[in-house]
């Protein structure tokens, strides 16, 4: 019997090995002991390559200031599994996450010793929504992976999104936009309307087709709606009967097109009957951030700032927003990565934007070693070391400008040591 966060984290980590598994049976087995709350909460379902995080915190923030009791389940976590799902911001608490856990491992065990384990994803996602359906008025949930045989899809939404579409988890969801985009259409439920953002014209016509067979109204970027960049951090949106100007946080254009669904997502709620307003909009992206896209994490010198880019597009993202907000500065990179990535491509974009890149590995399965991504640069002033503790440790003796990059996980723990260091 699991009794304390070690114990489970134990039991969790331990079940990693498992790696991702596809298919809902799993999860509708782990949902059917809790009284199937997928199919009673009021939710908004997010899938895409990049941008669910970040659409998710526009989202999240809005509506909290409207007084509701907002939920979100987000993956992965930067920190601790408890930070995957929350309420106005606020981690699950230990104990909620044991009590929730002990409703499912009865039949967890069943599972196994049927020979199907449900993976750790699996069973976070089983806890996340009953304790979202129990305390929450409203919930924003993440995919972890694709979307039509993704955990999460077991949801009944308000509204779906797609945020963006690349080439990411080839090995699960194929090796085109419009195989990538079947899998992520498969978010789009009957006559419930559907936000896209600006996605390949080949995925396009997937994502549409799928609208139409569910009659689903579909709203898309570019189209239904727009932004324009007046000034830096500074944008007009129009659309949906709608036209106001609106301030970012949070650096980088590509967030500006996250607002811009966030936006088109909160007025489809709007007609839905919810009160908000375009001032409420407006304010709330002003101060909406999100940890580990492009943050700052140093108070003092050096600067040190930390981006998730974790694969080519928002890879590309990252190196538009350093060279926007940084163009004549001396700068190094700190780089790791998992080795299912497409590390070369990867590498190939942020060789010529950085005077000197320091490749390093971390304490992952799947963590490329430090030495193997090296080899993949052509930067003149490439150096490797295994440990990601001595880089850090090294970075901290310096002044030059930092950016560390590459994965999510990595940026977790090392936003986590440099916390503690401040």
């Amino acid at each position: 019997m699991i009794e304390t966060m070690e114990e489970l984290n134990s039991f969790l980590n331990k079940r990693e090995t498992l790696g991702i598994k596809p298919g809902l049976h799993r999860i509708k087995h782990l949902l059917m002991v809790c009284d199937q709350p997928e199919k009673k909460m009021l939710a908004i379902h997010v899938a895409g390559t990049n941008g669910k995080g970040s659409t998710v915190a526009f989202l999240a923030n809005t509506l909290q200031r409207l007084g509701y009791r907002v939920g979100t389940f987000t993956s992965p976590s930067l920190a601790t599994r408890n930070e995957m799902i929350q309420i106005n911001g606020e981690p699950i608490s230990d104990q909620a996450l044991l009590d929730y856990f002990s409703l499912i491992s009865a039949e967890i065990n069943q599972l196994d010793q049927a020979g199907d384990s449900p993976s750790p994803f699996e069973i976070i996602v089983a806890i996340a929504f009953k304790y979202l359906h129990d305390h929450a008025d409203i919930a924003i949930i993440e995919t972890g992976m694709g979307g039509k045989e993704d955990a999460t899809n077991v949801l009944s939404p308000l509204i779906s999104i797609i945020t963006t579409i690349g080439l990411d988890h080839k090995q699960f969801l194929g090796d085109s936009y419009a195989s990538i985009a079947s899998h992520k259409a498969g978010i789009i439920k009957q006559n419930t309307p559907v936000i896209i953002g600006d996605l390949p014209e080949e995925a396009n016509r997937v994502i549409k087709q799928y609208a139409v067979e569910q009659d689903a109204p579909l709203y898309q970027l570019g189209k239904a709606f727009i932004y324009t960049k007046i000034e830096d951090r500074y944008y007009h949106f129009a659309g949906l009967k709608h036209d106001f100007a609106f301030t970012l946080a949070m650096k980088g254009s590509h967030q500006a097109h996250n607002a811009s669904i966030a936006i088109a997502t909160l007025l489809q709620l709007q007609a839905k009957g919810y009160a908000i307003t375009e001032e409420m909009i407006a304010t709330s992206l002003s101060d909406t951030k999100v940890t580990g896209r492009f943050e700052q994490v140093t108070a003092h010198s050096p600067t040190i700032i930390v981006d998730g880019a974790h694969n080519t597009e928002s890879i590309e993202a990252f190196v538009q927003t350093v060279q926007q907000n940084y163009p004549n500065q001396e700068k190094q990179l700190i780089f790791a990565a998992f080795k299912d990535k497409p590390v070369k491509e990867m590498i190939k974009r942020v060789d010529p934007v950085f005077d000197c890149i320091l490749f390093t590995s971390f304490d992952h399965p799947r963590a490329a070693k430090a030495t193997e991504l090296f080899t993949h640069s052509n930067n003149p002033n490439k150096q490797f070391i295994e440990n990601w503790e001595e880089v850090v440790d090294q970075v901290l003796r310096q002044e030059m400008t930092t950016f560390i990059t590459g994965s999510m996980d990595f940026i977790g723990k090392v936003s986590k040591r440099l916390r503690k260091d401040q």
